[in-house]
């Protein structure tokens, strides 16, 4: 009875442990004006393949990966970007900037970010009306980025805290 047991609870802490470790590493997002003017001026740049979340005609964010990284995620659609694409974005941007945001309880501004890989090397970029965001590396050359998201508020407008475990 209690061998059984025994392998039952050895079981069970190697399920929860290895829940722990998904092999994954993650990257970092960093605020970036240069990026912000990139997209601003509407210049394309062949060095990224580019991708939107959203409506095509009004997205959320706008990706730009490296050619020598793979996109490994559902929530973009890839598009070929053309300056007449990006002149019509830069339309959307301008006219929106300001209007209400039901999703982050402020005002509509759109910022780049830039991306970088475990090691800090620039791999991406993002331009988001979103602050925040995950990026994985689930293996050699593929970058997942999930779709960016409002940070969470309180009633009061201020950023929601987790408290601090260590504090009791």
């Amino acid at each position: 009875m209690f061998k059984i047991t025994g392998y039952i609870v050895a079981f069970t802490l190697l399920l929860a442990t290895a829940g722990c470790s998904t092999g994954r590493e993650y990257g970092a997002v960093h605020k970036n004006l240069e990026v912000t003017r990139i997209f601003l001026s509407g210049k394309v740049s062949e060095e990224y393949r580019y991708y939107y979340d959203g409506v095509q005609l009004e997205p959320l964010s706008i990706l730009g990966v490296r050619k020598d990284f793979a996109l490994k995620s559902r929530f973009w659609t890839e598009i070929k970007l053309t300056e007449g694409q990006m002149k019509d974005w830069r339309t959307f941007f301008r006219q929106s900037y300001g209007w209400y945001d039901d999703r982050s309880h402020g005002r509509i501004s759109y910022n780049g970010y830039s991306i970088k890989n475990p090691q800090g090397q620039d791999v991406a970029i993002l331009f988001s009306r979103y602050d925040w965001t995950v990026v994985e590396f689930p293996g050699d050359g593929l970058i997942g980025v999930h779709p960016p998201q409002p940070q969470a508020l309180n009633g009061a407008g201020n950023l929601l805290r987790m408290p601090d475990r260590d504090a009791e």
